[in-house]
């Protein structure tokens, strides 16, 4: 008895919502740290479907601007931890960020169906921005200490940006477009109120992104005022976002030369 009260108190409150999540849509949750040495999984279809991914076009790019990465193919959940840019003491953090999508999912709420190439990156960054506010808020729930990591990460953004924002050779629309959902979870998740840093980041991206500047204050004014978790308000939400970004990148791509990035 003492064994089995021991044995139970051992479990991490990301074990219980993995299993949670598992029991709900009936998955096997599988979460892998990205490596040239990764061993593939043991489970035969698991590994078929791991090394599609990873032969599709644009996904291994996507990855290493990554922290992390949540894919789903029939009964399977794939976490995929970029260890490059996620250091041991982040990871429970990053690894609770992948598990609020696929929590998302299991519930029920919609999400746009992921391809290859260019149209992956736009499918990623405009589903995120809708479903981060949702996640943020579970985590908040469950009493994830999330938040330290994203503020030390935006630190270190404005840094950067306010030393070479200027003087970043022009970057592919996907870098852009990721650089706009950012700007959009920050300006949704975060005030001069909640984080002192705030107007700091607002003016270093103003900056170095002024050609996202428009779309960014529309999208965030937008989501802010939404009730996303009506399924019915997630759907059009995510209609709307894919709906701007796509053309915020249309017209980036036909000024490639305007605009700078790091």
């Amino acid at each position: 008895m003492l064994l089995s009260l021991f044995l139970f108190a051992q479990i991490s409150p990301l074990d219980s919502w993995r299993a949670e999540i598992a029991k709900l849509d009936h998955s096997q949750i599988l979460i892998m740290r990205v490596t040239e040495d990764m061993a593939p999984p043991e489970d035969p279809e698991a590994r078929s479907i791991i090394t599609g991914v990873f032969q599709s076009p644009g996904f291994a790019s996507q990855m290493a601007r990554a922290e992390a990465m949540s894919v789903t193919n029939g009964g399977y959940h794939f976490i995929l931890i970029n260890p490059v840019l996620t250091p041991d003491k982040d990871v429970d953090a990053v690894l609770a960020h992948e598990l609020g999508h696929l929590w998302l999912k299991a519930q029920g709420y919609p999400s746009l169906v992921f391809q290859g190439g260019d149209a992956g990156c736009l499918t990623v960054n405009a589903g995120d921005i809708v479903q981060h506010v949702l996640v943020r808020a579970e985590l908040d729930k469950r009493k994830v200490n999330w938040r330290p990591h994203w503020l030390e990460n935006l630190e270190k953004t404005t840094e950067f940006l306010e030393r070479n924002g200027k003087t970043q050779p022009t970057a592919a629309v996907c870098q852009r477009l990721a650089q706009l959902a950012l700007w959009v979870d920050v300006k949704v998740g975060l005030n001069e109120n909640t984080w002192k840093g705030f107007p700091a980041f607002e003016k270093a991206m103003a900056m170095s992104f002024p050609e996202l500047r428009q779309s960014a204050e529309y999208l965030a004014g937008y989501l802010s005022k939404l009730n996303l978790a009506d399924k019915n308000v997630h759907r059009e939400a995510l209609r709307v976002a894919f709906t701007r970004m796509k053309s915020t990148g249309l017209e980036i791509s036909r000024k490639p030369n305007e605009t700078k990035t790091p």
